[in-house]
């Protein structure tokens, strides 16, 4: 496997449905370029599926149920980055396929579906798949970091400046300046865009505490009235 996490083509895994319906799910699969395996059930999908290979699970069924749900849990938290799902079914009940978009589905959708949108939903799911990919390869990077250059990063994406930081967390401006330093030859970066960058996409930017830094400018209290 590759640093990024991901090897090979993008690779759309249709399982379950019958075989016409796996046909035209292939059809439309590489009529946008992609690679197909089909499978029929879901434990023939964990026998066939490789980690850190790009791609989408295609679950179809006449109704959706737990199966497809606790597959797509269980390869969220066994891989990293885990592909992208997309539920199609018969029917569904509310339960399950709320649950399946909770755990980051692409979308649920209800036969019949139309090549079309079946084609835009593959795309999302590959678009989805690159951010997993980006997301994986950012906190492969921010792994090494020390809790203290984990903690300068974070007040750097915040906007803090050398000074602010140094405040901050009782340390000499110089030191954080070295921080700085070390983060950046971690991160295999060049400069403060690239190390945000790769903060946000490892998912881990704060919320925007604004550029004011840790002391913030104290509000005038209004004039006091002058009695009558």
């Amino acid at each position: 496997m590759g640093p990024a996490g991901f090897q090979g083509p993008f690779t759309v895994y249709v399982v379950g449905g019958d075989p016409g319906e796996k046909h035209r799910i292939t059809e439309v699969a590489v009529s946008l370029g992609y690679t197909s395996c089909t499978c029929s059930s879901v434990d023939e999908l964990r026998a066939t599926f490789e980690p850190g290979r790009p791609g989408c699970v295609i679950l179809a069924s006449r109704h959706a149920d737990d199966d497809g749900v606790a597959l797509q849990q269980e390869l969220r938290d066994t891989h990293s980055p885990c592909p992208a799902f997309l539920f199609v079914a018969d029917s569904a009940d509310v339960k399950t396929a709320v649950q399946a978009m909770r755990d980051g589905a692409v979308d649920f959708l209800i036969k019949p579906v139309a090549p079309d949108l079946l084609a835009a939903r593959i795309r999302e799911a590959e678009e989805k798949a690159h951010r997993e990919r980006e997301r994986a390869e950012a906190r492969r990077k921010l792994a090494p970091l020390t809790e203290r250059e984990s903690t300068v990063l974070e007040l750097i994406v915040r906007g803090f400046s050398t000074k602010e930081i140094a405040a901050e967390v009782f340390r000499s401006p110089k030191t954080i300046e070295a921080q700085r330093r070390s983060i950046m030859r971690k991160l295999a970066v060049s400069n403060l865009a690239q190390m945000v960058r790769v903060a946000v996409s490892a998912g881990t930017l704060p919320v925007a505490r604004g550029h004011d830094g840790p002391v913030k400018a104290k509000k005038k209290s209004p004039p006091e009235a002058t009695p009558r």
